[in-house]
């Protein structure tokens, strides 16, 4: 939804309509079509798939994903989406979106390197956890030009304060955080937490997504200090290339 409300320019078009206007020109001077763009996913859990094959129907030239491993190469084919390094995806891609977790290596993940490195008026879009971009960092990409739209649903800190630097940049499609708080969403968690007492209580084994800590320690799915185990050494590589500092940094992720 994001990712459209940015590509065809809705809030401009939005705001026109709220402000008594009727400019079209104005509207499709920054307005594209989803298809036939490069979009990429960095992070393909289950959210980042999920993405990838609602994407397919938009038709994009081309369906890029980073990750720490790579897919099955069957799965890459059911996404139609190719498994890249993160720089080439964010040099590649006019659209990226970002989910992946929020951890110690992903913290500022998103900086001015990264923005600098992507397309001139691409598109960005996090709805996985504020503090993954740079807050600067972002203002500054858009405020420049270099960056055309970002949109999200996530901030840091959380509730947003009112003079929030995300509130008021230009070209923003910013949110609330209420993704997960829709009412089929609560009907979900609900009906989880059911299924998670039904089967503790009947002492049936637990499906492993419901498992967070086991034997007294964090479940492999969401432990972040997992190294070798569950996570590519060329992908840390990659990404502590990335984020080597050069010069004066850019303002801190918050």
């Amino acid at each position: 939804m994001m990712i459209l409300a940015l590509v065809r320019n809705y809030m401009t078009a939005h705001y026109q309509v709220i402000n008594g206007k009727w400019q079209v020109a104005d509207i499709a001077k920054d307005s594209w079509d989803v298809e036939n763009k490069v979009i990429g996913t960095i992070g393909a859990g289950r959210i980042g798939q999920r993405v990838l094959e609602r994407l397919i129907a938009f038709k994009p030239s081309k369906l890029l994903y980073s990750d720490y491993a790579q897919l099955p190469k069957a799965r890459e084919q059911e996404l139609q989406a190719e498994y890249v390094s993160m720089e080439d995806l964010v040099k590649q891609c006019d659209v990226i979106t970002i989910n992946c977790p929020l951890h110690k290596e992903t913290e500022g993940m998103f900086n001015k390197r990264l923005f600098d490195m992507m397309k001139p008026r691409g598109f960005l879009v996090n709805t996985a956890r504020g503090k993954i971009v740079d807050r600067e960092a972002v203002k500054e990409a858009l405020e420049s030009g270099h960056l055309q739209g970002y949109a999200g649903d996530v901030w840091y800190p959380q509730p947003a304060p009112e003079d929030h630097p995300w509130r008021h940049m230009p070209r923003q499609a910013m949110t609330p955080h209420y993704s997960g708080t829709t009412l089929d969403a609560q009907q979900r968690y609900a009906a989880g937490t059911k299924e998670v007492l039904r089967r503790f209580f009947s002492k049936e084994e637990l499906n492993p997504t419901d498992v967070i800590v086991s034997g007294g320690k964090m479940a492999a799915q969401y432990d972040s200090s997992v190294n070798a185990e569950g996570r590519s050494l060329e992908f840390k590589e990659e990404w502590e290339k990335i984020n080597k500092p050069s010069g004066p940094a850019s303002g801190a992720a918050s």
